[in-house]
């Protein structure tokens, strides 16, 4: 992960001195990066947005594993993207930066995943969010919406140390019995007996 993360630096290295210069912005949740020749307004939802093109002849440097994780952090949904697209997955639940778990078949699982930057989580994060909330601040630290097929709950400081996400898929696994239940460890053997009663 930690080669993976240099990587990346490399490439956003590579565009900065090719483009000449970074525009920085802050849209509330922190600070955002965004390449020139692309809109600079803010209410055009284009800026933070990275043009692929510009990386095509660095990333040919790498594997094409590595190509392809890249291209998902520079204008993709980074480690969210294999999550969102498994619709055995019911749940994803977006810590922070560092730290990214998930629910299948009931149970929970810590994502070996992360996201290669700040920039590309805050992207990735008013990416999902674009549609419903504009900001989070310590007067406004929370929102709920609907995204790609998902609900999605977000907090941010002082409830949280950093943006968290949640994202519930739509329509996802049902529970069919109470026998279910048990097999997923929702509720012991005993507890299932006492429903039984």
């Amino acid at each position: 992960m930690e080669e993976l993360k240099k990587k990346y630096s490399e490439l956003l290295c590579f565009s900065s001195e090719k483009q000449g210069h970074w525009m920085n912005h802050s849209k509330g949740v922190g600070f955002e990066i965004g390449l020139s020749g692309r809109s600079e307004d803010k209410n055009s939802g284009e800026y933070g947005k990275i043009d692929i093109k510009l990386f095509e002849s660095e990333l040919e440097k790498f594997s094409a594993g590595t190509q392809a994780r890249l291209r998902k952090e520079l204008n993709g949904l980074g480690p969210l993207e294999s999550l969102v697209q498994n619709t055995d997955i019911d749940e994803i639940l977006v810590h922070g930066q560092s730290a990214i778990s998930y629910e299948l078949s009931g149970k929970l699982y810590a994502s070996e995943d992360k996201f290669l930057s700040s920039s590309s989580y805050h992207r990735i994060f008013e990416t999902i969010t674009e549609g419903f909330f504009k900001s989070i601040s310590y007067e406004n630290p929370t929102g709920n919406g609907y995204w790609n097929g998902f609900r999605v709950h977000v907090i941010g400081p002082p409830i949280a140390k950093e943006i968290q996400l949640s994202l519930r898929r739509i329509g996802g696994q049902k529970i069919k019995s109470l026998r279910e239940l048990a097999d997923r460890d929702f509720i012991s053997e005993q507890g299932l007996n006492l429903l039984y009663q």
